[in-house]
């Protein structure tokens, strides 16, 4: 993929990750604590990382990408020790890897998720044509509170009204525990 193609999905999918707490139904109405971010996050586990993050009660928020100065990493580091205090005031000192392992679990749900979806032909078809366009078809999942089920929405790039356009092609309810996945819709939409 071409390097400004790839920025662009950065900064699109860093958009929708920041959005789609408003999708599913989180189990917060907003955060408690903020820690500042830079750099490339950990695509892979980025929503499950919010997923938790949500239920926590913390956000993390983005001040800069890769290049940074000393100065605003210094400014970062000096924040977050402050909010890491009062995280751990609440989570406990070990807090850091409850939140992984929490984080690694809900990676594993939404692994199990993203199979089975993956296996439906008309996905399948979708995903090929994309990626000959060079591009990809990226889930966003929200868990629905107290169950198993989670809203799964398969975007990526599109045209939208003559445009270049972030869309959202499919949108799946999913429960990892059963392993099944209900279409709700496949129009096209621009969220």
């Amino acid at each position: 993929m071409q390097k400004a193609s790839l920025y662009k999905v950065f900064i699109v999918i860093n958009a929708v990750f920041q959005l789609t707490s408003c999708l599913g139904q989180s189990q917060t109405t907003r955060s408690q604590f903020r820690l500042l971010t830079y750099g490339m996050p950990d695509f892979e586990k980025q929503n499950a990382e919010r997923v938790i993050a949500d239920k926590w009660g913390i956000e993390f928020y983005s001040v800069a990408g890769c290049v940074i100065t000393q100065k605003l990493e210094d400014s970062v580091e000096q924040h977050n020790k402050a909010v890491e205090i009062s995280i751990a005031n609440k989570f406990g000192k070990d807090w850091r890897n409850k939140f992984h392992e929490e984080v690694d679990a809900e990676f594993e749900r939404e692994t199990k998720i993203t199979a089975l979806i993956d296996r439906l032909d008309y996905v399948r078809k979708k995903r090929a044509e994309m990626e000959k366009e060079g591009n990809g078809l990226h889930y966003i999942m929200a868990p629905i509170v107290n169950t198993t089920k989670y809203n799964v929405y398969a975007q990526g790039w599109g045209t939208w009204n003559g445009q270049d356009e972030w869309v959202t092609y499919y949108k799946f309810v999913a429960d990892y525990k059963t392993r099944s996945i209900k279409l709700l819709s496949d129009k096209v939409v621009k969220d």
